[in-house]
């Protein structure tokens, strides 16, 4: 299929996709545009099962509180950042005793930021604050994966890749106090930039990707092979996209050797939390055990097999796809696949494999209105379950 052939396809009026005749939905069109418009009932619908889901946790779990919630693991830390910033040491002081083990370096800055805006400006307590920005954001995230399906092969192609990622299990740290929402937000964002050749746009928001997660380093790379590309016919001004982009992790990293004097603090502080590259060894020891042992560990590697199995869809559809594929989204999900399966730490849990983003574009492409229907639905009827399983386990 040619990417010209794919867009002819997908491009017909906005009035004209489903449920477009719907008074209320025509109504809210107008004032946000049919993109927004969509995309934040797609949002509310698919939140709807995430807190059907964290509410039976909350209601038959043992000893889960609002507070074990919202305070856990990853969502401690962006709190910590947020309140009281890095420190100058690996280890920083005035911790539980739990978390004294590890280091608020392995987190990037971008969404800490969000939530002390958020405290700020409406005098929030801490973890509400977060809770805010991170739904905040994943509304975004939801938008801005409209935007990129819209790019790659007009507004149908954007509403199945919206309603795709926002259905999919994954997208329950939406809701939740993590980093989810402000990473797929300016990946997807900044991808559909690259493909409407929007090159500083482009490149100012691969930098807030790469200021809010490692994988930004994908974006980065994806950014630089188009830009190669582009200097053929002495296109200098694509570079600036790569260079921006970098921005976002190069800032973090010389401000960490600022405030530390360790040049790679950041890397010392991923090693305390098990990141590292053992070509997924990790990741296959943790599921089998887990498999094994049953319970809520068993569920839990359950949905590592799923998100391994959305990985295999990505790369069948991204392969029905052809050349159609696009070349930035292509290289982006190569490193970012390769990212998620061969750092074993990482695994394919459903928030990890989320952020390969092309693949909810190329689904969307490739199995057209019916099959996507399907498809999201499915994925829509697990968001409960995997809200339970986080209440219950904090480890989705």
């Amino acid at each position: 299929m040619s990417t010209a052939a794919l867009t002819t396809a997908g491009t017909p009026s906005a009035a004209s996709l489903p449920f477009a005749d719907l008074r209320w939905l025509r109504a809210l069109a107008g004032r946000i545009g049919w993109a927004s418009a969509y995309s934040l009932v797609i949002y509310v619908v698919t939140r709807a099962g995430v807190m059907f889901g964290a509410f039976a946790g909350y209601v038959y779990g043992d000893k889960v509180t609002w507070h074990s919630i919202v305070t856990k693991l990853d969502a401690y830390w962006y709190q910590h950042i947020a309140q009281v910033g890095y420190g100058h040491h690996l280890h920083p002081s005035g911790v539980p005793p739990f978390h004294a083990r590890f280091s608020s370096w392995a987190f990037y800055p971008g969404y800490p930021i969000e939530i002390r805006i958020v405290h700020e400006v409406t005098r929030l307590p801490y973890a509400p604050a977060a809770v805010v920005a991170a739904a905040l954001m994943g509304f975004l995230a939801v938008r801005a994966l409209w935007s990129l399906g819209d790019a790659f092969g007009g507004p149908r192609v954007g509403l199945g890749t919206a309603a795709l990622a926002a259905a999919w299990p994954g997208s329950v740290l939406f809701t939740l106090p993590y980093s989810e929402g402000t990473y797929v937000a300016a990946t997807a964002a900044a991808l559909a930039a690259l493909l409407r050749r929007r090159w500083v746009l482009a490149g100012v928001l691969g930098a807030a990707a790469s200021f809010t997660r490692a994988m930004g380093v994908a974006l980065v790379v994806a950014a630089f092979v188009v830009a190669v590309g582009e200097l053929r016919d002495r296109n200098w001004r694509a570079m600036a996209a790569p260079v921006l982009s970098a921005l976002g992790l190069v800032s973090f990293y010389l401000f960490g050797w600022q405030q530390t004097g360790d040049a790679l603090v950041w890397r010392h502080a991923e090693d305390l939390w098990g990141q590292k590259l053992d070509f997924g060894k990790e990741m296959f020891r943790w599921v089998h055990q887990s498999l094994d042992t049953g319970g809520l560990k068993g569920d839990a590697a359950i949905l590592y097999l799923v998100g391994a199995a959305l990985l295999v869809l990505f790369v069948v559809a991204g392969l029905r796809m052809g050349r159609a594929a696009r070349a930035p989204l292509v290289v982006y999900a190569v490193v970012a696949g390769a990212l998620v399966v061969l750092y074993g730490a990482v695994g394919t849990r459903p928030r990890m494999v989320m952020a390969i983003v092309p693949g909810f574009v190329w689904l969307a492409a490739w199995l057209r209105d019916r099959g996507v229907g399907m498809l999201a639905a499915t994925f829509a009827s697990m968001l409960p379950l995997v809200a339970f399983l986080y209440c219950q386990a904090i480890r989705v």
